[in-house]
């Protein structure tokens, strides 16, 4: 009750701040004043609001490198699954975002290309048979010298032929998943769509009764047995980085804990646009939380030596989709105080304190009660 009593205060407060603000503006005067960017507080309203003011630290910093990047898993670990035939699916047996197990079956189609294909087989079978005793006739006959040798040369190359048709045929079968008929078994209706691999369905585009032509994909699959990050580091830290380095990866969501990777492979390629070069992070996967691609992630590279450096706790910094922020404090001549969402890019990370531009020792920011104030941000923003 006392917490929904103080964040009922908080926004009364917050709301009476907007309204001076408003009336001040419709104020009319012979000097245009401009408006001030930020969040305006007083400082009875900081209190109210818990938020306290401080200033930057020199602190020791490991040479830690700081970099975003995002989860990702590697092509042997997802999966496109095709139509091998034109048909139409009668029966599904996943939905997407279900794990499913390597030669689950996952729907079924029918077609009468599968038949056709069945009577191609069994077609060439027979006419194979018939060529086959064809050519023993023309061998016999052949050693007889009761015929010419080049009628028998032809037979030949037309049961080699012959033979290389069933063979194609038969990988077809296979491929589509169909046994090889048999003159008085049954013929086959319908395909089986098999998983190929173990793991979760991303992508699942089809129903019962749609018609998928033949290359046509039908379910994607991705496995986070093996989970990677791509890490995006400047050209400036590139020499710092070798294979092997130990990874500390924070993900955007608070609730899901740090975990421990390493360097696996570094990309050579720098990007134009960011100046960056791609580092590939395998880790390992937080037990008991969800893991998905493009999932965002903060990478702590940790290199040799220490250094001072300028420094915030981490309770004045804020992350929002990706990206850091922290709230600078600036005085206004009617006593106010202005508070401005800067982004930055944190130089390392260290035991709680965040590593930031030395020329901002000295100004003070907002080091408790940041995402207070990154909530109100948000709001301005959307008015």
């Amino acid at each position: 009750m006392r917490n929904i009593v103080f964040l009922i205060a908080i926004l009364a407060i917050v709301a009476c701040g907007k309204n001076e603000k408003s009336a001040q503006s419709n104020t009319t005067t012979t000097e245009e004043k401009k408006p001030i960017e930020g969040i305006v507080l007083t400082t009875d309203q900081l209190k109210l609001m818990n938020i306290e003011l401080g200033n930057p630290e020199k602190r020791a910093f490991v040479g830690n490198i700081v970099a975003n990047g995002k989860v990702t898993v590697l092509a042997n670990d997802m999966a496109d699954i095709s139509a091998p035939l034109r048909g139409t699916v009668v029966k599904i047996n996943a939905h997407e975002g279900q794990f499913v197990k390597k030669g689950m079956i996952l729907m079924e189609l029918t077609s009468p290309d599968i038949i056709n294909l069945q009577r191609e087989y069994l077609v060439a079978q027979s006419e194979l048979v018939f060529l086959e005793k064809e050519w023993e006739r023309q061998q016999t006959m052949a050693k007889e010298n009761v015929g010419a040798s080049r009628n028998e040369q032809e037979v030949r190359s037309k049961v080699m032929m012959q033979k290389a048709i069933l063979k194609t045929t038969a990988s077809k079968l296979r491929l589509a998943d169909i046994p090889t008929p048999q003159y008085d078994g049954e013929i086959m209706e319908k395909i089986r769509i098999i998983a190929p691999i173990s793991g979760y369905i991303d992508h699942f585009p089809v129903s019962i009764g749609t018609t998928a032509m033949e290359g046509a994909k039908l379910a994607h699959i991705k496995s986070f047995d093996d989970p990677h990050a791509d890490i995006a580091i400047y050209e400036r830290d590139l020499q710092k980085i070798r294979a092997g380095q130990a990874v500390r990866l924070r993900f955007a969501d608070p609730s899901v804990p740090e975990t421990v990777g390493h360097v696996e492979y570094i990309g050579r390629d720098i990007s134009p646009e960011t100046k960056t070069v791609t580092l590939h992070v395998p880790f390992k996967a937080p037990a008991g939380k969800t893991i998905a691609t493009d999932m965002l992630v903060t990478a702590l590279i940790e290199s040799s030596g220490t250094q001072q450096m300028t420094a915030l706790p981490e309770s004045a910094v804020v992350q929002d989709e990706g990206k850091f922020y922290y709230f600078l404090m600036e005085k206004n001549d009617d006593k106010s105080l202005t508070f401005k969402k800067i982004e930055f890019t944190p130089l390392s990370m260290t035991q709680g304190w965040v590593a930031v531009e030395a020329s901002l020792l000295g100004k003070q920011f907002v080091v408790k009660g940041a995402n207070v104030l990154l909530s109100e941000s948000k709001k301005e923003e959307v008015e």
